[in-house]
């Protein structure tokens, strides 16, 4: 534990109120298995689950580089990492917690919310994390999270990254397979397997991302996830243009374009993360 809060992500463990944790894990899928806590005077927050490899120290030197980045992000669209804790034999990244769980469970339950708002709280998150550096590497309406005030809060991010590395692997969830369930927001060279998760790939489920909000579908949802890979890499194969979209009028065209420019097969050619903010700005505008 001293490896990771020695770079000022503080060692929360003595704050956890063990008498009002859930007994069992609230959550199990995706990246970890996460249980419901009190922290000793901040509330109810999300503690996640990670396995650490002990045995590696410079891998574990940038984990807790990359902890201390993260614990240090400050905007109002990105969750906040609080600190470290350990909690049932396992070290937990512990965030706060978000009343209205996953974006996409929101949404199913808030049928007229305005989607065009909520993907420019998304885009304006990771922009924000773009600029300082950091890569968020599997971005989904998943790993989106909404407040008990209703702002988004883009989270998990660079934690696709360090898994890259094989030096965190959060505790199995037992129900899935997160890979799997993520090649729908992939970029193709992702699938190519000659680069790594980058700013490019992120603007590339950026679009991924928005294409979900809006529209209300997955991308490629008409597709076994296990087509995706060569439908995208070599049919060259971009989401159905959606009615929702294409009934928006001057509004859709914009849009459509936008995404569009994010799907790129060159990575070099997408946009930026504050182009496309400012993209969505000018649709939401219209």
């Amino acid at each position: 534990m001293a490896h990771l809060t020695n770079r000022r992500c503080p060692d929360l463990t003595h704050l956890i109120d063990t008498t009002q944790c859930s007994a069992v894990p609230v959550s199990e899928g995706g990246y970890g298995d996460i249980w419901k806590g009190v922290l000793i005077g901040q509330g109810y927050v999300a503690m996640k689950s990670l396995r650490v490899n002990n045995g590696r120290g410079k891998l574990n030197k940038r984990i807790a580089q990359e902890l201390y980045a993260w614990s240090k992000a400050d905007h109002e669209n990105v969750l906040k990492l609080l600190g470290l804790a350990y909690y049932k034999d396992s070290i937990v990244m512990i965030s706060p917690w978000m009343q209205y769980g996953s974006l996409d469970a929101y949404l199913e339950q808030q049928l007229d919310t305005n989607r065009l708002h909520i993907a420019i709280q998304i885009a304006d998150g990771i922009a924000y994390l773009h600029r300082i550096g950091m890569v968020h590497g599997d971005l989904k309406a998943q790993n989106v999270f909404v407040s008990q005030d209703g702002v988004l809060k883009v989270g998990d991010f660079g934690l696709a990254v360090l898994l890259g590395e094989r030096s965190i692997a959060f505790l199995p969830s037992g129900t899935g397979n997160n890979a799997l369930g993520t090649t729908r927001w992939m970029a193709p060279e992702l699938f190519m397997g000659d680069s790594n998760v980058s700013l490019k790939s992120d603007i590339y489920s950026l679009g991924m991302t928005i294409y979900e909000v809006v529209s209300g579908r997955v991308p490629f949802w008409e597709l076994n996830p296990l087509a995706v890979p060569t439908a995208v890499c070599f049919q060259k194969k971009i989401p159905t243009l959606h009615h929702k979209i294409e009934t928006m009028g001057k509004q859709g065209s914009i849009l459509w374009d936008m995404l569009c420019k994010c799907w790129d097969h060159r990575p070099q050619e997408r946009p930026t993360a504050d182009q496309v903010l400012r993209e969505m700005h000018k649709v939401a505008s219209h």
